[in-house]
């Protein structure tokens, strides 16, 4: 058989394995770039960015008003790199088109594109669908992994230049679910950086003419690129850490994580100090609180959550000014960037002389003084408005509607900050006001969180911090402890009516409870 009946013969399997995929499809002809002569400098940028090669990002997040031209942009950019055979695929969403909001279809459209313009791509793809006839089947992150990551990793020996992706008015993909399982796919940079590390690693062992034998074997690999938290600046100084050491343990690496994450001080610190002005009380109260809310919380808030516990509207306008530190969306919990973050604003030998260090102490009694005035201000009998004593009720519907998350949080987690607090006229100030007016009303709060057994760890924690501060000058009766509520999963079949009702007999004891200064 010929060569070019064989070549053929390929190119029709390869075809008949690429009908499989269901790409979306873009009419890009109805697409204007920027007119001629115009946005030089913008596209100058964006292009040397993208053609260059970085080992600290691959990905140009293009923002800005509606209007201003992100479109055009994105349209010109993608026409730059298509001239030079290095566009993979320009994907563009449209607010009244709901045919192309499969996020499959995306992966599917990419993948397709780039094959076609690549012959190495195309075989790794087909020989992907080959290999598993159900892969187009398979849960969207599989096929991403399948699809296009690993037969780009494959290629990549024969690849010249960048491949480029274009994605536009990301904002009108139409169907929530799809538009955030995109946006993590490209956003989730931890795959990238295992194919980083182990490219380094291999390059090292090539160039030192060394084997790569067992070390480092596959886990610490993976166990390493897992520290990085997403960021290939950690990775690139794990990278050079390594290249310091002799055949070095994993241990020793790891056990280094603290040193290479001090590295990152300069950046944080640079972040930070261009984030707002920080002699302006009106930036900096404010920023610390939302730091101290993201370092030292419990569990992790979203920015409504926030806003609410905290009781300041500047919330959301510090998020926008911290993000370069920060990750948060409209719906998902605030989070640091890497764990490093928080090493870093509460050790007072890294960052005690920045005005964003965070004294544990200090913003723990923020914190456990916030809680409890929310709930000295939202809790109230029977608040969730319940009618009859005898009919259990679905509590999560409940909840949901008259227990917000905010009111949650405080109810289960003031006593955690309080823990952290040595001594404070306003936290005792602020105990006293709960246990005279709300104490009863945060058990019924947390029985309907099912919650309840945390009732006397709070007391004891509140208990300790009161014979710290004021030993001989308070009354604070003991007996709490010693008549334990019944327990959660009993209660929460209770109408809470009967949690009251259950505690009428200890009326005495319940006016104890209070802290009663100046007596």
């Amino acid at each position: 058989m010929s060569d070019t009946n064989s070549l053929y013969i390929q190119g029709q399997i390869e075809s008949s394995y690429l009908r499989k995929l269901r790409p979306a499809h873009y009419n890009e002809e109805l697409r204007d770039g920027c007119l001629q002569g115009t946005r030089k400098d913008t596209v100058t940028e964006i292009t040397a960015r993208l053609a260059s090669r970085s080992e600290t990002s691959n990905i140009i997040w293009l923002y800005g008003v509606a209007g201003c031209g992100k479109s055009a942009l994105a349209s010109t950019v993608a026409q730059f790199f298509r001239n030079l055979h290095q566009l993979g695929s320009f994907v563009f969403f449209k607010r009244d088109d709901a045919s192309n909001s499969d996020v499959v279809g995306v992966v599917h459209h990419i993948a397709h594109r780039i094959a076609e313009s690549n012959t190495h791509v195309r075989k790794a793809l087909c020989d992907a669908l080959a290999a598993d006839v159900t892969l187009t089947d398979a849960d969207y992150r599989t096929q991403f992994q399948k699809l296009l990551v690993e037969p780009l990793t494959a290629a990549a020996p024969y690849i010249c230049g960048p491949v480029v992706i274009v994605i536009d008015a990301l904002d009108e993909y139409l169907h929530p679910p799809s538009r955030k399982a995109l946006i993590s796919l490209i956003a989730n940079a931890t795959k990238d950086i295992l194919l980083y590390l182990r490219q380094r690693i291999d390059n090292r062992c090539r160039d030192r003419q060394v084997a790569k034998s067992d070390w480092p074997a596959e886990g610490d690999i993976q166990l390493l690129a897992a520290y990085t938290g997403g960021l290939f600046v950690w990775a690139s100084t794990a990278y050079k850490f390594m290249l310091e050491l002799d055949r070095p343990s994993m241990n020793q690496i790891l056990e280094a994580e603290k040193t290479i994450s001090k590295n990152l001080d300069p950046m944080y610190s640079l972040a930070l100090d261009h984030a707002g002005d920080w002699t302006y009380t009106d930036f900096a109260l404010p920023a610390l609180s939302v730091l101290a809310s993201v370092v030292l919380i419990k569990e992790p808030l979203t920015e409504e959550v926030m806003t609410a516990l905290l009781n300041d509207r500047a919330v959301r306008q510090v998020l926008d000014c911290l993000g370069c530190v920060l990750q948060w969306g409209p719906s998902t919990p605030v989070r640091a960037l890497h764990p490093s973050f928080c090493d870093y604003l509460t050790d007072p030998k890294r960052s005690g002389a920045r005005p964003w260090f965070l004294d544990a102490k200090i913003q723990s009694q923020f914190l456990t003084t916030r809680c409890l005035q929310l709930l000295t201000r939202l809790l109230r009998f029977n608040i969730c408005d319940l009618s009859a004593s005898h009919t259990v009720y679905d509590r999560t519907s409940l909840m949901r509607q008259d227990i917000p998350d905010d009111l949650a949080y405080a109810a289960q987690h003031w006593a955690y900050h309080l823990c952290a607090v040595d001594s404070s006229d306003e936290v005792l100030f602020e105990l006293d006001k709960f246990f005279q007016n709300s104490f009863l009303h945060w058990l019924e709060v947390l029985s309907l969180l099912g919650h309840v057994g945390g009732a006397s760890e709070a007391m004891a924690a509140a208990e300790k911090f009161a014979q710290v501060c004021w030993q001989d000058h308070i009354g604070f009766p003991l007996n709490f402890a010693g008549k334990e509520p019944p327990p959660c999963d009993f209660l929460a079949e209770w109408h809470q009516a009967h949690w009251y009702t259950c505690s009428c007999h200890r009326r005495e004891h319940a006016t104890g409870l209070c802290f009663r200064l100046g007596h």
